[in-house]
C-alpha cells in the first residue's frame, strides 16, 4: 500500500477482481503444489463475470498447468542478459544460474518435445553451470510429463509439448549442450534394492539392539503431529495427547501408539511417510498439505526422515491408521504392511469400526511385536522425560499418565530421579532422596532453563534431552540437561548439554554449599568436590581431601600444610579402612579427572574453559599458594601407616618445599 494510504490493485476493475480474485489466488498458490493435486482447485469451471460473453469460461486446472509449464520452460538468454551481468556481477550460485541461462537459445518444438541448445560450449571451469542446466532440463521434462498425465486422465486437451529432448541422460544432453575438454557422465546414485537399504539403515544397523528406540521414534512422530495441530488451530502449549497401548490379542502382543495430531492424507501416507531419508516437516509437501504451518513457527523434532522405519525392529506386521484432523470419519485410511518391507504395503479405506478409533482425527501406528516388549509407564516416561505433550500408557486394561506436558519443570528432585531411571535405582534410601532435594534450575543468560539437576558423589544418572527425548546418560549429574540440537546425530545417541561455562560454574558453586549442609560422610563429600571442580566451580567449604581420617576443606588444608616441608598425595583405597595409625603427611583424595559417561568421557564438561579440572590439580594450586614453588616426585612407595603390627605401604606423589 502506498504511503498515502490508498490501496493499489493489479486488477483495478472491482467487478472483475471480486469475481476472479479468489481463483487467481488459488492458482497462484497451486504453483507449489504437486501436479497430481491440481484437481483440488475450486470451482471446477468458472463462468464469465457480468459484462463478459457467456461462452467465456475458466478451467482453473488448465490455466494452472499452462502457467507452471510456461514458467518452468522459460530459461533462455532473455533471463540472463550479458550486459546486465556486467552491472550486477552475480556471485556464487547466482553466477552459476546466470552463466548457464546466458548460453541457452530459445526453445523450439520438435514433434511432441521441446529442444534446448547452446551455441557456446561449457568449459571445464563451467562444469557446475552445465550440470545445473541439465538438472533444469530434467525439471522441465518432469513438469511437462506430469501435466500431460493429468490432462489425459481428466479428459482435457493435452498440450502439444510433452517432454524435453536430451533430459533422459547427460550423454544425450551433451549433443545439444556441448562441452569443451570434459565429458559429463551420469554418476547419480542408484539403489537397486531399496527395501534392503531401509532395513540396514533404518533399524538395528543404525540404532543398535535397543527396541525402545522404535517406541521413541513413534512417540516423536506423534508429538510433531500434535504440535502441528496446535499451531494450525491456535491451541494451547500443552494441548494434545499421545497414548501408548500394549494389547495382548490371543498370544500376540500388539503395540499401538496413537495421537490426536494433524493426521495424514493418503498422499502423505504413501509418499512422505515412505520417503526414506526425507522428513515430511522439511519437504515442500508440508506447504501443500498445511499452508501457513511453517510460517507460524511450527518446529518439528523429526529431521532425518528415517525414524518411522525403526518400527520394523519390533515386528514385521505394521498397520498405520490415519485421518486428517479436518476430515470426516469415513475418510480414515489404513496403510497395511503385511510382510514388513519385503512387499509393498496396501492402502485402503478403514472399516467403519476402525474409523471410530480416531475420534478426533490423528494417527495410530500398530505393530505386532515379535516378543513381549515389557512396556511399563516408567519406561515410557524415561524415553520422553521433558515432552511438551501429555503421554498415557495402557497395559492390562489400566490407563495411567506417564508424562504430563512440560511437568519436568515442576517435579520434585525425587520425582525427577524416579523418572530418569524408570522407577528403579540401585541406591534408594534417605541419602539418595536428600541429595535429590538439592535439585536446582540451571538458567542461561537468556532466561531459558537449560537444566534441573543436582550433584551426586555416586554414579547416579542424569539425562541429556533433545526435543523432549532422552539422548544419553550423564553420570554424577542426575537431573535433566537440555542438549544442543546441532550436536544431535542421526541415531539420536549423542548430544552435549548446551549450558555455558559461566552458568554451569554458578550452579556448581551453589551445589557445593548445599552438599556441605548434608550429613554425607567426608568420603562422599570429597567425591562431590571432584564433580564441582569438573563443572568449573569452587568446592568452598566442602572437604577436598582426607588427613588422618578427617576431611579438610581448602582453607583447612592450607593451614595444615603451612608448617610442613613434605606432604604425600594418594588416592582412596579400601585398605585405608584397616589403617590404625596414619602418617600425618598423607593426604588422600580423588586422583584423576572424573568421568561423566561412556561416550563423552572427559570431553564434557572438561571441554569448557576452566581450571583446574581435578582435585589433585586443585590441591597443587593450594600448595603453590602456601609454599610458592615446590619439588614434585610421583609414584614413590612410602610407608603410610600401620594396621595392627603390619606396615601399610602405598604409592604416592611426594611434594617438598
Amino acid at each position: 500500500m502506498p504511503e498515502g494510504g490508498d490501496a493499489f490493485y493489479l486488477l483495478e476493475d472491482s467487478d472483475l477482481r471480486h469475481h476472479y480474485g479468489p481463483i487467481i489466488g488459488q492458482i497462484a498458490e497451486s504453483h507449489w503444489w504437486d501436479v497430481s493435486t491440481l484437481e483440488q482447485l475450486q470451482p471446477k469451471k468458472l463462468t464469465a463475470a457480468a459484462g463478459l460473453p457467456s461462452d467465456w469460461t475458466v478451467d482453473p486446472v488448465k490455466v494452472a498447468c499452462l502457467l507452471r509449464t510456461a514458467d518452468a520452460a522459460h530459461i533462455d538468454q532473455r533471463r540472463a542478459p550479458r550486459f546486465l551481468a556486467v552491472l550486477l556481477k552475480p556471485q556464487g550460485l547466482s553466477a552459476t544460474h546466470w552463466n548457464f541461462q546466458a548460453k541457452m537459445g530459445k526453445p523450439v518444438r520438435q514433434g511432441d518435445a521441446l529442444l534446448y541448445s547452446s551455441g557456446q560450449t561449457f568449459s571445464v571451469d563451467e562444469y557446475a553451470s552445465w550440470w545445473l542446466a541439465f538438472q533444469t532440463l530434467d525439471m522441465i521434462d518432469r513438469e511437462l510429463r506430469h501435466v500431460d498425465i493429468l490432462l489425459e486422465q481428466t479428459g482435457r486437451p493435452r498440450f502439444v509439448a510433452r517432454r524435453v529432448i536430451g533430459a533422459e541422460s547427460p550423454e544425450h544432453a551433451k549433443e545439444y549442450l556441448p562441452t569443451s575438454g570434459w565429458t559429463p557422465v551420469d554418476t547419480r546414485l542408484h539403489i537397486s534394492n531399496v527395501a534392503r537399504v531401509v532395513q540396514m539403515l533404518g533399524g538395528e544397523q543404525l540404532y543398535g539392539h535397543n527396541p525402545t528406540v522404535a517406541l521413541r521414534e513413534l512417540i516423536q512422530n506423534a508429538a510433531d503431529a500434535v504440535r502441528a495441530r496446535r499451531t494450525l488451530e491456535h491451541r494451547g502449549e500443552t494441548w494434545g495427547q499421545i497414548e501408548v497401548h500394549l494389547e495382548l490379542q490371543g498370544e500376540d502382543y500388539w503395540l499401538h501408539v496413537s495421537d490426536n495430531g494433524v493426521g495424514m492424507s493418503p498422499r502423505v501416507m504413501t509418499h512422505a511417510l515412505l520417503d526414506f531419508g526425507n522428513s515430511f516437516w522439511r519437504s515442500s509437501l508440508v506447504r501443500e498439505e498445511f499452508p501457513g504451518l511453517l510460517g507460524h513457527g511450527m518446529k518439528a523434532t523429526g529431521r532425518f526422515g528415517i525414524g518411522f522405519f525403526s518400527v520394523f525392529m519390533l515386528g514385521q506386521q505394521v498397520r498405520v491408521l490415519s485421518r486428517r484432523y479436518d476430515w470426516g470419519q469415513n475418510e480414515t485410511y489404513v496403510l497395511d504392511f503385511r510382510a514388513g518391507l519385503t512387499a509393498p504395503p496396501l492402502l485402503h479405506l478403514a472399516a467403519s469400526e476402525e474409523g471410530r478409533i480416531l475420534k478426533d482425527g490423528g494417527t495410530r501406528v500398530s505393530v505386532k511385536c515379535a516378543k513381549d516388549p515389557h512396556l511399563r509407564a516408567n519406561k515410557v516416561s524415561g524415553i520422553c522425560p521433558t515432552l511438551d505433550v501429555t503421554v498415557y500408557t495402557v497395559e492390562d486394561g489400566v490407563r495411567q499418565k506417564a508424562v504430563e506436558a512440560n511437568d519436568w519443570l515442576t517435579l520434585t528432585g525425587p520425582e525427577l530421579e524416579k523418572r530418569i531411571k524408570g522407577g528403579y535405582f540401585g541406591l534408594r534410601d534417605e541419602r539418595s532422596d536428600e541429595l535429590a532435594n538439592n535439585v536446582r534450575p540451571v538458567v542461561a543468560t537468556t532466561g531459558e532453563m537449560v537444566a534441573r539437576a543436582w550433584i551426586s558423589p555416586f554414579s547416579m544418572m542424569g539425562l541429556i534431552v533433545v526435543g523432549g527425548f532422552s539422548v544419553k546418560d550423564l553420570e554424577r549429574l542426575p537431573g535433566i540437561w537440555l542438549g544442543a540440537e546441532e550436536m544431535l546425530t542421526v541415531a539420536r545417541d549423542y548430544a552435549l548439554p548446551k549450558v555455558t561455562a559461566p552458568v554451569l560454574q554458578t550452579w556448581a558453586n551453589e551445589q557445593a554449599v548445599l552438599i556441605n549442609q548434608t550429613d554425607e560422610p567426608d568420603f562422599h563429600k570429597i567425591k562431590s568436590s571432584s564433580v564441582v571442580l569438573a563443572c568449573g566451580g569452587d568446592p568452598g567449604g566442602l572437604p577436598v581431601c582426607l588427613n588422618q581420617g578427617k576431611g579438610l576443606n581448602s582453607s583447612q588444608f592450607k593451614q595444615r600444610i603451612n608448617k610442613m616441608d613434605e606432604i604425600w598425595f594418594g588416592g582412596f583405597e579400601r585398605a585405608e579402612r584397616e589403617v590404625t595409625s596414619e602418617d600425618p603427611r598423607l593426604f588422600t583424595g580423588a586422583t584423576n579427572q572424573i568421568g561423566f559417561g561412556d561416550y563423552i568421557g572427559r570431553s564434557w564438561p572438561y571441554l569448557l574453559p576452566h581450571h583446574p579440572r581435578s582435585l589433585f590439580e586443585w590441591l597443587h594450586m593450594l600448595v603453590r599458594e602456601v609454599w610458592g614453588t615446590f619439588k614434585f616426585e610421583d609414584d614413590v612407595e612410602k610407608v603410610v601407616g600401620t594396621a595392627g603390627r603390619k606396615m601399610v605401604k602405598r604409592t604416592v606423589d611426594v611434594l617438598r618445599r
